[in-house]
């Protein structure tokens, strides 16, 4: 995968976002953190960000017939809980061909086509799980509502999902045209 200067990227295993200053061969980049210290790192430590155009991600990839579905539950009655799970081996058999950069891609091109069929169906709230891993997938998550008007981020139930889980409320007096 091909990286280019000025590009924004993050680091696996470390928090907060970098830009590429230099390539200084095709395995090795000079980066630029947020921080303002410049670092070298191996291409295979850095996951590139992109813009919030989903759509096209998972074009060409097979996803799981059995686990690609959205999870309804219901602890009471009369309250259901809908929710996600964004953990690589949910969504697709086999990731042993994708790299860190196309994994995350698919989990948030996932996250992006569940988002829009809640809002379809003018649901009020869910839960994305996550997991807890280094921070990279919770992180990207919280950026994507983050750009979108109309929905709101907290942790979802500690007892129930642990720390691995956001739940999101949608605002639907607030939204602009999502669909």
């Amino acid at each position: 995968m091909g990286f280019t200067v000025g590009e924004k990227v993050r680091i696996v295993n470390e928090t907060g976002y970098g830009i590429v200053k230099e390539i200084l061969n095709p395995n090795l980049l000079l980066v630029e953190t947020d921080y303002g210290f410049v670092i070298q790192k191996e291409t295979d430590q850095i996951i590139k960000i992109y813009s919030e155009d989903y759509s096209h991600i998972n074009e060409g990839i097979e996803l799981s017939k059995n686990k690609n579905k959205i999870a309804v539950k219901s602890r009471k009655k009369t309250e259901l809980i809908h929710e996600i799970d964004l953990h690589i081996h949910e969504i697709i058999d086999s990731d042993q061909h994708l790299t860190n950069f196309e994994k995350l891609q698919l989990q948030i091109s996932t996250l992006d086509n569940f988002v829009r069929k809640m809002v379809k169906k003018r649901i009020i709230s869910f839960v994305v799980i996550h997991g807890l891993g280094e921070g990279v997938l919770k992180e990207e998550v919280l950026s994507y509502f983050r750009s979108k008007r109309g929905f709101f981020c907290s942790d979802a139930d500690y007892r129930e999902y642990g720390k691995g889980a956001t739940r999101v409320e949608i605002k639907y007096t607030m939204i602009d045209d999502f669909l």
